[in-house]
C-alpha cells in the first residue's frame, strides 16, 4: 500500500517499517498534545501504522495496531488506536478515511496473524449515533461495551469489501 492524500493531509502506511525519526516524531506528539507519559509514548512507536501529516509535512495523527486475544486465547485481534493532533480533528472524514486504510493494509497484510480489527472508542464524541451510523456504514460491527463502560467496534478481515 502506498501513501495517500486526503484534503491536504498525507497518509502513509508505516506498520513494520518505523524509523527513529519518525519514532521520535511520534513521541514527541504524544507527549505534546495527548499528555502520555514518555516511556508509553515510546513503548507504542514499535505499534505505529499509519502516520497523517498536514501540507507542511508536520506530523500531526496517526494509528496503532496491537495483537491481542480477545475472548479467546487462540483467536487474536489487532486492537487499534488513533490520535489526531486537536487542532486537525475537525477535518471530516478524515478518521475514518486513516480506519479504512489501516484496516485494509493489515487484511492485506496480517490477515493471517489475526481475525481483524476491533477498537476500544475512548473519546467519548465517538459514541454519538452519527458516528455510529458512519462506522456501520463502512463496514465495522457494534459489540457492546467492555468492562469500562467503553463502546467497543469490530471489523473482521473476512468481511465484504467496503469503499
Amino acid at each position: 500500500m502506498t501513501e495517500q492524500w486526503f484534503k491536504g493531509y498525507r497518509l502513509t502506511p508505516v506498520w513494520r517499517q518505523v524509523t527513529p525519526p519518525l519514532a521520535e516524531a511520534a513521541v514527541a506528539l504524544w507527549i505534546g498534545a495527548a499528555g502520555l507519559e514518555l516511556a508509553e509514548a515510546q513503548r507504542r512507536t514499535s505499534e505505529l501504522a499509519f502516520t497523517v501529516r498536514d501540507g507542511n509535512g508536520q506530523l500531526v495523527g496517526m494509528d496503532t495496531v496491537y495483537r491481542q486475544a480477545f475472548l479467546t486465547p487462540d483467536r487474536p485481534w489487532f486492537f487499534l488506536r488513533m490520535f489526531l493532533h486537536p487542532d486537525h480533528r475537525g477535518t471530516r472524514g478524515l478518521g475514518r478515511r486513516l480506519l479504512t486504510l489501516t484496516w485494509e493494509l493489515l487484511r492485506g497484510e496480517a490477515a493471517a496473524e489475526a481475525q481483524g480489527v476491533l477498537m476500544v472508542i475512548e473519546n467519548p464524541k465517538l459514541t454519538q449515533l452519527l458516528t455510529r451510523r458512519l462506522l456501520v456504514q463502512i463496514g465495522w460491527r457494534y459489540y457492546g461495551q467492555g468492562p469500562l463502560g467503553r463502546d467497543i467496534w469490530y471489523r473482521r478481515f473476512d468481511d465484504l469489501p467496503w469503499s
